[in-house]
């Protein structure tokens, strides 16, 4: 099947979006549009030819139409509705070697410092890979989802509406592009490796749900029912770091967001992001941000009255 790249470097431009319905038997054919068109099917089934080949679309699936190419629809074995979006943004064909491998975990990309940061998006992000025809599996609901709100924000014609549609249509894109990928260009993980993430998440969730009351690490690997060396080797090799080293950062992060947004002083931030000893805090504190609590106070005080 044809794969094509859509460059997303820059929103792209929705000239026409809608809902059609369809009574059985609708055709609309010998069309060659100046735009590229994106169909996902809502219900029923639609038969559409693009250039040589031909694809019968079901609920859930999704179809691109690059500019240029005769395409014709049919509603087939009954009535159809599918959202469409004409848009404006470069479309070209992938040649044979320009198919994703499988994403390393070796990345040469530089790393900022720092627990929550992600890394940039390089321009090569911006590539995105579909087919012609494309199941959207479980980012369905998601989908349709979007071309709501994308239908609903072209009625209210506000001065944003524009960026927002077009903020829409390129999240449609991108997760087509994850459907896409994850059926064609990623290998599905081993079921023992499914479970260890399954269990980091777990982990994870955990923590985020209860920073600011005591934990124990010994604890959490009983409730997963592992042992707390194994939690220690899964969660480092997908995150980088201990699960203790995790909840210090995460506790400090939650204490200088209470400081920035609550304008609490240090002693209750430190207590709402579940630090009991005062000196622990601001040592930890310190080592991980390169300033005191203090210090990070007076530069939040600072800032506030520029």
């Amino acid at each position: 099947m044809t794969e094509y790249i859509l460059d997303l470097s820059k929103y792209p431009s929705v000239l026409l979006a809608g809902h059609s319905v369809c009574p059985e038997g609708w055709s609309l054919t010998g069309r060659v549009l100046e735009e590229t068109e994106v169909i996902v099917v809502y219900e029923g089934s639609l038969r559409c030819s693009v250039g040589e080949e031909a694809h019968l679309l079901r609920e859930g699936e999704s179809c691109l139409v690059p500019a240029g190419l005769p395409v014709s629809q049919y509603a087939d074995g009954g009535p159809c509705r599918f959202f469409y979006a004409h848009i404006d943004c470069p479309v070209f064909p992938a040649g044979p070697t320009a198919r994703k491998e499988a994403p390393s975990t070796d990345s040469s990309r530089p790393r900022p410092d720092g627990f929550f940061f992600l890394p940039p998006v390089m321009p090569e992000d911006a590539l995105l890979r579909i087919g012609v025809k494309m199941d959207t599996g479980r980012h369905k609901g998601e989908i349709f989802t979007l071309f709501q709100r994308l239908l609903l924000e072209r009625s209210r014609q506000t001065v944003y509406s524009a960026l927002m549609i077009s903020l829409e249509l390129s999240q449609i894109l991108v997760l087509l592009g994850q459907c896409w990928s994850e059926k064609n260009a990623i290998p599905p993980q081993p079921p023992e490796r499914r479970e260890q993430n399954r269990l980091v998440q777990d982990a994870l969730l955990y923590l985020h749900s209860n920073y600011a009351s005591p934990v124990r690490i010994s604890e959490l690997a009983e409730q997963l029912q592992i042992s707390q060396q194994y939690l220690a080797r899964l969660f480092k090799a997908e995150t980088g770091t201990t699960p203790l080293q995790y909840l210090n950062r995460l506790r400090i992060e939650k204490a200088k967001e209470a400081m920035r947004e609550n304008a609490v002083n240090i002693s209750e931030a430190a207590m709402a992001a579940g630090f009991d000893s005062l000196y622990y805090f601001s040592r930890l504190f310190k080592q991980l941000e390169g300033m005191s609590p203090s210090a990070y106070r007076a530069w939040l005080n600072s800032k506030s009255n520029q």
